[in-house]
């Protein structure tokens, strides 16, 4: 058997092409700003550290998009009314997006309601916020062509003794089905709360509150979460219920992060178990590297907030306290000075 590498092929025109169309986030984003540690947040906001993503990451991030998509096409089939483009949106695929105070934001999958009224009880009365991810069956990493095969990839209630192997049900997917996003994924419900609470804030440039701009009747109080499994074509779609607590707490942990100097503590000693093995930023924030050279890892960069007194734009704005201007382009001048970290014992 003659083998080729196609895949590393695919994986490095994938990394390529995804690296030359990147842009570094100016703002928080909120389908992160629940996520466990606030030190990685911040190494975010201020472009501490490169993300620097596999050509497989980038190819699992794409098919992602893809299953968005097709989920779409299925939920109308059955009948549903989705809003899942905005034709006046400047992002790439014309998604709903908005912000709050210029430095947390982000863009949702859609907006959902409708259904064929049947005996199934799955017709939405009002519109929901969509949100849709791809999630596996197994529990499992890879690294590189050297990977531990799931146990079993069957709905572990029909097929006990999937492939001949015990089932794995440790996996995100069948942990949705038995606990739910909430208790499962705090990211993803989080983003949710944060999407559902920014529908009703003021929208600052049109003076419309968001649900008016994305072309709604009132603002959002359900949302509508869907998992995929693609490994057996299953589907878990839950309600989740609008909990103001979490929308006040995420704009809160926001202007924390942001007027944050210096990096918040570490959530763990060392970088070997997760959720710090996963992290794009582990290298840095445990091996204690530098951060990249850039205005916003300089001490003598301000951040400056809509609404603070110096500030009289409608978004936040970092000025240099050396030399008494804005940082433009963040390109770091010859009297740069790294931010220091807090030393821990």
């Amino acid at each position: 058997m003659l083998r080729i590498p196609v895949q590393d092929a695919i994986d490095s025109a994938f990394k390529r092409a995804q690296e030359a169309s990147n842009e570094e986030r100016d703002r928080l984003s909120m389908s992160s700003i629940a996520d466990t540690c606030e030190r990685a947040l911040w190494y975010d906001f201020r472009w501490a550290t490169t993300r620097d993503y596999s050509g497989r990451m980038h190819r699992k991030m794409d098919s992602g998009n893809v299953t968005e998509d097709r989920m779409v096409e299925w939920l109308r089939l059955a009948g549903y009314d989705v809003l899942n483009v905005n034709p006046f949106a400047r992002n790439p695929k014309k998604q709903f997006g908005g912000e709050w105070s210029g430095i947390l934001g982000g863009h949702t999958d859609g907006f959902i309601r409708g259904g064929i009224s049947d005996d199934h009880g799955a017709f939405l009365d009002d519109w929901h916020l969509l949100e849709i991810k791809c999630v596996i069956s197994a529990k499992y990493t890879y690294d590189d062509d050297n990977y531990e095969v799931p146990s079993g990839n069957r709905d572990p209630i029909k097929h006990p003794t999937a492939g001949g192997n015990a089932p794995d049900i440790t996996g995100k997917f069948w942990q949705f089905k038995k606990k739910g996003v909430q208790k499962v994924e705090r990211k993803y419900y989080g983003q949710m709360q944060c999407y559902m609470g920014l529908s009703a804030e003021i929208e600052t440039a049109s003076g419309k509150p968001y649900w008016e701009k994305w072309g709604l009747d009132k603002p959002l109080t359900r949302a509508l979460f869907i998992g995929y499994n693609a490994d057996v074509e299953v589907i878990h779609a839950e309600i989740v219920e609008y909990d103001p607590k979490w929308w006040k707490a995420a704009k809160l942990r926001t202007m924390r992060i942001a007027r944050a100097t210096v990096p918040p503590d570490r959530i763990a000693a060392t970088g070997l178990y997760p959720p710090c093995s996963f992290c794009v930023h582990v290298e840095h924030c445990q091996k204690t590297d530098h951060m990249n050279v850039n205005c916003r890892t300089c001490k003598h960069s301000k951040l400056m907030l809509a609404g603070d007194k110096g500030n009289f734009g409608k978004r936040h704005v970092w000025l240099c306290s050396l030399h008494k201007s804005g940082c433009g382009d963040f390109t770091a001048c010859g009297e740069y000075d790294a931010i220091q970290e807090k030393i821990e014992f």
